[in-house]
């Protein structure tokens, strides 16, 4: 990959995030929450949001349809009470939502 890692490939903003990450990549993309907050910058949109920019106590939609209230943070997930049923899950912060 060295010899991609240059500005002619890669943005700016990507390119010193994705040098960090392949100097010790994780098991999956999705544990580096940097890489992913600046790869989304890149994705066409689709209507969605991470849960991490919603306020506290903002309803939202997951893509299967159930709705929940998003409550506070814990240590790295947020605690959300599905309305449907009252009960708390706890959720990734960089999982993709639609406000309600």
């Amino acid at each position: 990959m060295a010899l991609f890692l240059n500005s002619s490939f890669f943005p700016p903003d990507l390119l010193g995030i994705l040098e960090g990450y392949l100097r010790n990549p994780g098991a999956s993309s999705k544990t580096d929450l940097e890489l992913v907050r600046v790869l989304k910058k890149y994705d066409a949109p689709d209507g969605y949001e991470f849960l991490e920019t919603l306020p506290s106590g903002m309803i939202f939609i997951l893509p299967d349809g159930r709705r929940f209230r998003k409550q506070e943070k814990l240590r790295k997930r947020y605690r959300c009470m599905n309305l449907a049923n009252n009960r708390v899950y706890l959720f990734h912060p960089l999982v993709k939502v639609c406000r309600d």
